[in-house]
């Protein structure tokens, strides 16, 4: 039995990230660099998204071209869950304010 409703490609610059709409919650995987958050609001508003949309944020790993407005979409509200093997390796440059530490 499927558990989500689909998976939307958002491709705002050269990170390839996804929408998977569940049935409650939405997860974005993964996001593109910071400097692109402009483009992010567009392609949201083109799909007919809004960043509310989005519960929870997964990064696959964090270098600045899948994390780069990670920080900025928990100012909106939305999670970010890192696994606890994951956590090591947010860097100190890479601010983030707060996550949901998966064990």
């Amino acid at each position: 039995m499927v558990k989500y409703k689909k998976t939307i490609r958002l491709k705002y610059g050269n990170t390839n990230c996804y929408l998977i709409q569940g049935r409650k919650k939405n997860i974005l995987i993964d996001t593109d660099w910071a400097a692109l958050l402009p483009n992010f609001f567009r392609l949201l508003g083109e799909r007919k998204l809004k960043v509310q949309n989005i519960d929870y944020l997964f990064v696959t790993h964090y270098h600045p071209d899948h994390m780069g407005i990670a920080q900025n979409l928990i100012e909106y509200g939305v999670k970010l869950v890192v696994l606890d093997s994951q956590v090591n390796y947010i860097h100190q440059s890479d601010y983030i304010s707060s996550f949901v530490k998966l064990s």
